[in-house]
């Protein structure tokens, strides 16, 4: 039933039906009751800016206790990172960051990222922690840009974005994986409010 739910939302998603597409994702969240795919609605949501109901979902997954730790630690961070970039509520970001922090402290990476972005690290430090894999260096970099950009630093903040995005071979920004995909939104962003 979840392969079916998850086809038919990528043929809508294919036909730019966008209501049909949702409903067809939600379905497969609730009926399945499986957070990655909550976390993946969550983020669709997140891209077509209806972040209220993208907060419901990333909330169901961190309120959830029996899911792995890692994924309820992702949600929080991706629910921090959404009210950061979109709502500029460092405030809402800040209390999901400290979510990671007191409660998913042992979720491998994430929780070095959350401690960057509530100050508990500064700069140098978090940099010797993301150069384990290229996954983490890419999202690091990321997390480095969005914390310049909360700081009003975006001359920092594009700097970080354009090392996350070297970081990928997809060119296309189409086609690009979160971090990068991220990075690119936000650096256009950036050139668009400085007017260049």
């Amino acid at each position: 039933m979840k392969e079916t739910l998850l086809l038919l939302a990528q043929i809508k998603r294919g036909q730019a039906k966008v209501v049909d597409e949702i409903s067809y994702l939600s379905r497969a969240a609730y009926e399945t009751k499986d957070p990655r795919i909550a976390i993946e609605l969550g983020k669709r949501l997140t891209d077509l800016g209806d972040y209220e109901h993208a907060f419901i979902w990333y909330n169901y997954v961190i309120n959830s206790p029996g899911v792995e730790e890692i994924l309820r630690a992702r949600a929080a961070m991706y629910a921090g990172i959404t009210a950061a970039r979109f709502l500029d509520d460092t405030h809402r970001a800040h209390e999901y960051w400290q979510i990671v922090v007191e409660k998913f402290y042992n979720s491998a990476f994430i929780p070095r990222a959350a401690d960057f972005l509530l100050g508990a690290v500064d700069e140098k430090t978090f940099r010797t922690q993301i150069t384990a894999t290229p996954e983490t260096e890419a999202f690091g970099e990321y997390v480095i840009g969005l914390k310049h950009r909360t700081l009003a630093d975006k001359k920092a903040a594009a700097n970080a974005f354009k090392r996350c995005l070297k970081l990928s071979s997809e060119k296309d920004p189409q086609k690009m994986r979160i971090p990068q995909k991220w990075a690119w939104e936000d650096l256009q962003r950036l050139q668009d409010y400085n007017g260049s």
